[in-house]
């Protein structure tokens, strides 16, 4: 019987979703994997479904329309949950992630089912092979930090010393949204992921609905997993080199709205600033 099912999430990567589940399927035992397509523009679901046809523990699923990182994963959580009902864990892996470490996803379960009150664990973050402890974990922002990020030039962000539990983990407010697990019963306490945002700004969300509902995240410092998060190219357009940041403020101010209750205009001047700034960088970037 398998705890635990990984959701991996794939937009037009299936080369990266295919390296991703190969190495999953060999270093974790007694897994399930689903891959939700979400509505990819190339024939990335034929793929996929050729790719690992022959795999029982592996389902490829395709979800209709792109609604975003959270609406895609929940879009795989409910069909892990109901096609199998023993689950006492599931897991978001993001395609370009890779777990090498034999059979860490089942250590990390043993750990997170010693407290009761952890919802989430996530291993240290390895980027492009650099231990990467500064992303793996950070506190939950105030309202102020909220805005503050809101400008392109300020990215600083608050991260509290760690104590350091026995079983080599310890106690944050929020971990990397790339990769982690997260207990079932958790997740239906909250009624999955709030689908308010298509991307940027989960894993505050996460962090502040689990802390509500008296849940912990943890970090597992004894395991890691990589992340290979592809560099952005030259941007073809305009448009193109605006969107991150774009994107980024609009789950911002949903964020502020929604979990702050403040109304956070600012980020909107931040907004005509920073598409200012982004501009002449593009330009210059064009020119020269």
């Amino acid at each position: 019987m398998s705890r635990i099912a990984i959701i991996v999430l794939n937009y037009n990567k299936f080369d990266d979703t295919i390296k991703c589940v190969r190495q999953l399927l060999a270093s974790q035992d007694g897994i399930r994997v689903v891959i939700v397509d979400n509505a990819s523009t190339n024939d990335s679901y034929d793929v996929l479904i050729s790719e690992f046809k022959d795999e029982q523990v592996v389902s490829v699923i395709k979800n209709n329309t792109n609604a975003g990182y959270a609406a895609g994963n929940n879009f795989g959580f409910r069909y892990a949950i109901e096609k199998f009902p023993d689950l006492e864990y599931v897991g978001i892996m993001n395609p370009d992630t890779l777990v090498t470490e034999h059979n860490m996803l089942q250590a990390m379960m043993d750990k997170a089912s010693h407290y009761e009150d952890v919802a989430v664990i996530s291993p240290v973050l390895l980027t492009h092979g650099i231990y990467d402890i500064y992303r793996s974990y950070w506190d939950i922002p105030t309202y102020s930090e909220m805005i503050k990020r809101g400008f392109i030039k300020f990215r600083k962000r608050s991260q509290s010393p760690l104590k350091v539990l026995p079983d080599k983990c310890a106690y944050v407010d929020v971990v990397h949204g790339s990769m982690f697990i997260m207990k079932v019963e958790a997740l239906l306490k909250i009624n999955y992921l709030d689908e308010g945002t298509f991307l940027y700004g989960e894993e505050n969300i996460l962090a502040l609905r689990l802390k509500q509902t008296g849940y912990r995240e943890m970090i597992d410092l004894e395991h890691f997993f990589h992340h290979n998060h592809a560099k952005r190219g030259k941007p073809t357009s305009l448009k193109a080199f605006l969107y991150v940041p774009n994107e980024a403020l609009k789950s911002r101010e949903y964020t502020c709205r929604e979990y702050y209750h403040k109304k956070g205009y600012i980020l909107k001047v931040f907004k005509v600033i920073n598409n200012i700034i982004l501009t002449f960088s593009y330009i210059k970037g064009r020119v020269f």
